[in-house]
């Protein structure tokens, strides 16, 4: 049994000790997944503890011979992100990119292997609403566009244009910040 497998054997025993360790080893982990689909960081927080809830309430449904524990505990982030959108107007077509996006990135000779995960979370929350949560769910938690269709209520051929646009947003600002024109997203 694995160490990690013990701490959540504790955690659902109810030992506080365990739970604050667990939380401890991968609250900002799963603070960065709320951060990249909310741009307000008090929103992100409360999105986070309404998860952490979540977590914590489900962690016997958790099977470790399925998946690992972050891999388990981050769709859960991710569906209580998704959650917060629910029953809003979300922009999905001809959104722009404001030019006055502020980033305090420097410049570096391959800027794409050198973004901090704070910096890239800042490109990702730049991007419009819709492009944002298409280009999260695609790009970093690998969801089909059919899936993705499915879970905020879109056609696939809108998500497949959103996470395009997206796409192109995000390397017109690393062009303009860096000149570089080669990203790889």
């Amino acid at each position: 049994m694995s160490d990690e497998q013990v701490l959540i054997d504790q955690c659902l025993l109810g030992q506080a000790k365990a739970q604050r360790e667990l939380y401890g080893k991968y609250s900002s982990h799963w603070y960065m997944v709320c951060l990249r689909y909310l741009k307000n960081e008090t929103i992100a927080q409360d999105i986070m503890q309404n998860g952490l809830v979540k977590i914590f309430t489900k962690l016997k449904s958790f099977d470790g011979s399925k998946s690992k524990f972050k891999t388990w505990s981050t769709k859960v982030m991710v569906n209580e992100c998704l959650q917060h959108y629910r029953g809003k107007k979300i922009e999905f077509e001809n959104a722009d990119i404001a030019d006055s996006t502020t980033h305090s990135l420097s410049y570096t000779d391959d800027p794409i292997h050198k973004l901090s995960a704070e910096e890239i979370t800042q490109f990702i929350q730049a991007l419009p609403e819709g492009y944002r949560l298409v280009f999260n769910l695609v790009a970093v938690e690998g969801y089909t566009h059919v899936e993705v269709g499915e879970r905020l209520g879109i056609k696939p051929g809108t998500s497949k244009s959103q996470f395009f646009k997206a796409r192109n947003l995000l390397k017109t600002q690393l062009k303009k910040l860096y000149g570089y024109s080669n990203a790889i997203l």
